[in-house]
């Protein structure tokens, strides 16, 4: 299986940490991995580090989601992955636009606690 990881934020956290959790179980059961994550930010170092497959992407910006959203989706169509795991609130909906246009399966990672706002966005995701 081919799984496409998403993380955009710039600083190591629990989330960060449960994300490589992940991939790292992953790629011991044989499946291929990759990882979109921020250019230069710490997961894209310890990605590379690790010999990790990874696919910079801008910040969490909003002017650079749109960036993110087609250099994620040029890679989908590149990598042609089975599955897309979306670890933030801000890949949640890249993730959900491709799924929309390429019926790629998405797990959406939650990194709280908290229920998941009843709103308009939410519901459509």
């Amino acid at each position: 299986m081919r799984i496409l990881h998403l993380i955009d934020i710039p600083w190591w956290s629990a989330l960060a940490s449960y994300a490589f959790d992940c991939m790292n179980s992953h790629e011991n059961l044989g499946h291929e991995v990759w990882l979109a994550c921020q250019k230069d930010s710490l997961s894209h170092k310890k990605a590379l580090n690790d010999g990790m497959r990874v696919i910079p992407i801008a910040g969490r910006k909003s002017w650079d989601a749109v960036y993110n959203l087609m250099t994620i989706a040029y890679h989908t169509l590149k990598v042609k992955p089975d599955v897309l795991v979306a670890h933030t609130g801000s890949t949640h909906w890249i993730a959900w636009t491709i799924y929309r246009r390429l019926n790629i399966p998405v797990i959406r990672t939650r990194a709280t606690a908290q229920t998941v706002r009843n709103n308009s966005i939410n519901r459509v995701i």
